[in-house]
């Protein structure tokens, strides 16, 4: 798994994209403002790229960190 960083459209979308995530098997590991940070199969990442509250996503390159 590696970590993602999603950004979404809109800052009240975060609870929704949390239950998502969850129920695609991604760990939410934190969320500030409109982003959430998580550990998904890249497989998952694709898949939350369609969902319509998600602006973008993209590798963290700052794991571990």
């Amino acid at each position: 798994m590696k970590s993602w960083i999603i950004t979404l459209r809109n800052e009240s979308d975060i609870p929704k994209l949390q239950d998502v995530c969850r129920a695609k098997g991604a760990e939410v590991e934190t969320t500030f403002g409109q982003f959430l940070i998580v550990s998904a199969p890249d497989q998952t990442a694709k898949e939350l790229k369609e969902n319509d509250a998600v602006l973008g996503v993209e590798e963290n390159a700052q794991t571990g960190i």
